[in-house]
């Protein structure tokens, strides 16, 4: 394991090149979009029967099972990625490019970082058709 990944406060930027993609590159953005709508049902399921979830309020225990899951469950061409990121930690296998995703998952989800916006309220919706 790379013990240099980057914290979960890292940039997408950051992020992508640490696992090897580019921005400029659309199959590489493809590749991305996939790896978050993982993550993104994988949050949908950490969050269900929570009334406001939020990362913090999520156990341990249930994010390193939804990684568990997401790996498991993955496209077998974004697996590659998720394998750059796979490391035990302990007894818990743990995989720091999946975590990175279910945190901006629901750090965007929650609506924070929005340039200073003070509203929770998004004052346009997110369609995960169209913006995905």
């Amino acid at each position: 394991m790379n013990k240099r990944h980057p914290a979960a406060s890292a940039t997408r930027e950051m992020f992508l090149s640490a696992v090897g993609l580019r921005t400029s590159d659309k199959s590489d953005m493809v590749t991305y979009n996939i790896m978050l709508a993982e993550a993104a049902a994988g949050r949908d399921r950490l969050s269900q029967g929570i009334a406001r979830p939020t990362w913090d309020s999520i156990p341990e225990t249930d994010k390193y099972n939804q990684i568990a899951i997401i790996f498991e469950r993955s496209d077998p061409y974004v697996r590659y990625y998720y394998q750059i990121g796979a490391y035990e930690d302990g007894p818990n296998k743990e995989n720091w490019v999946i975590r990175w995703l279910l945190w901006h998952s629901f750090r965007y989800r929650d609506n924070r970082n929005r340039k200073g916006q003070a509203s929770a309220v998004p004052s346009v919706y997110w369609d995960p058709v169209r913006d995905v």
